[in-house]
């Protein structure tokens, strides 16, 4: 296959997006970072990550690194040993036709877009990411990165989140501005809190995840990078092609069977970084092993009717990671007998329409009927439904009466906003509050004072 076809299929829906245009995909694009962001494992989640989303969309990519040589700190998608290995081998299986350089400082390339990592890097580039425990930034001028505790890895991965994003941005010329995210309780601005400075290995139990595609695969990545010791069992019939390596941090074209192999299972992917996952390549609704009890379900598909059966199962907890028109990245949460079903959720929202993993487009010259998608959108709904585990693990899920958080992308304004919903009047998967409360009994979470107090919930 040549370069040409290569692109045609992987980017179809990316350059889409761009309305036919593929020019700003080939515009070149840097990332600086000196030892403060080289020799830690945050830094190294920035860079790595960064690395992991700019190739799937940049194809002129730049890596000017202090110290390229350093030990890999963060766990390998491409068995690299040092820093500078596992970036070049990473853009280079992400996209063979792509240019890709990995060097020290002085490495000079003529970019439209320069991204700095940390403190100790040149005062004359565009952007700067940095972050202070689940916080990350995006600054006009130098921010410092965390080091190695787990909530620095939640905010370095944001962070890259945020530069992969204004990386995009600037080279469809939209307007980027500074941002403060926490990927603790998923706000902006003063509001974003910075989270615990110690939490936990991540354990939410048995858990059920329903779809291994673009969200599906970010939740893995993250979980995988993050530290997790749950138990997953993970459903999907489906296989790799082309045109997911464009969004999914886990896919690569080789996962897809190019340029003359046969295309591997989606959950065969994720087992390549989670081998004590379970897989199952089947669908939902043909999974026997979908019968049993797990402690929390991800339900990140919506094929073959399956938002109706999962709400049918009244598990305690169930969440769901989406991207939605304009730029959108989204949580649902639905704790059974206080938050609306899977199935009234996904009736409900019109405006915007959520599907898992894609994006309707949204241009200036009209409405498209053609599905895109973005790395950095998908990556974020991943964060988030990690993030809610997270809080789910130490407790502090649940307590409010939100049990929506979107993320949009493409506002100059605060990024952050929240909803609440409910069921439909007569919604007919409701088991009564017996059944529901017997099927409780069985998962970690009975007795639970968020699950069982279904009054207390504090407002906003």
């Amino acid at each position: 296959m040549t370069a040409a076809r290569f692109y045609e299929e992987r980017d179809r829906r990316t350059v889409e997006y761009l309305i036919g245009n593929s020019s700003p995909l080939m515009l070149p694009v840097s990332v600086h970072a000196g030892d403060d962001a080289c020799l830690t494992k945050a830094g190294q989640m920035v860079l790595v990550t960064l690395a992991n989303q700019m190739a799937r969309v940049h194809r002129n990519l730049h890596f000017a690194l202090r110290s390229p040589e350093a030990r890999l700190l963060t766990n390998p998608l491409c068995r690299g040993r040092t820093l500078g290995e596992e970036i070049e081998q990473l853009c280079g299986r992400i996209d063979p036709f792509g240019s890709f350089t990995v060097g020290g400082p002085s490495l000079q390339s003529r970019s439209s877009v320069a991204v700095g990592v940390g403190l100790d890097v040149s005062a004359n580039l565009n952007w700067y990411l940095g972050n202070e425990r689940f916080i990350a930034r995006l600054q006009r001028s130098r921010c410092p990165v965390g080091e190695d505790s787990t909530g620095d890895l939640f905010g370095a991965g944001l962070a890259a989140v945020l530069g992969a994003s204004a990386a995009f941005k600037n080279g469809m010329g939209v307007e980027t501005v500074p941002t403060v995210l926490s990927a603790w309780n998923l706000n902006t601005g003063d509001d974003a809190a910075p989270g615990p400075s110690n939490v936990p290995i991540l354990n939410v139990g048995r858990g059920l995840m329903v779809g291994a595609g673009a969200v599906g695969s970010a939740v893995m990545y993250w979980l995988a990078h993050l530290g997790d010791v749950s138990d997953w069992t993970v459903v999907d019939a489906d296989v790799v092609k082309l045109h997911n390596t464009n969004r999914c941090l886990l896919f690569f074209p080789d996962d897809a069977g190019w340029p003359d192999r046969i295309p591997r299972s989606k959950v065969s992917c994720i087992g390549t970084v989670r081998d004590d996952v379970t897989p199952v390549r089947q669908w939902y609704h043909e999974a026997d092993a979908c019968a049993d009890i797990f402690d929390v379900n991800l339900i990140l598909a919506n094929d073959h009717h399956v938002r109706t059966l999962v709400s049918s199962r009244n598990d305690p907890i169930q969440l769901q990671g989406t991207t939605g028109q304009s730029w959108l990245s989204q949580l649902h949460r639905h704790i059974v007998g206080r938050d609306d079903c899977v199935r009234c959720r996904m009736d409900d929202i019109k405006d915007p329409a959520l599907i898992c993993g894609e994006v309707p487009l949204d241009v200036s010259d009209g409405p498209s009927e053609t599905d895109a998608a973005l790395p950095f959108l998908t990556a974020a709904a991943g964060l988030m439904v990690v993030s809610a585990l997270l809080r789910l693990h130490v407790g502090e899920f649940g307590r409010r009466r939100v049990n929506t958080w979107r993320w949009d992308f493409r506002t100059t304004q605060a990024m952050t906003s929240f909803g609440t919903h409910r069921c439909h009047d007569g919604c007919s998967t409701k088991l009564p509050s017996s059944v529901r409360r017997e099927i409780a009994q069985n998962t970690r979470w009975v007795g639970s004072r968020w699950l069982n107090s279904l009054g207390s919930a504090k407002p906003g």
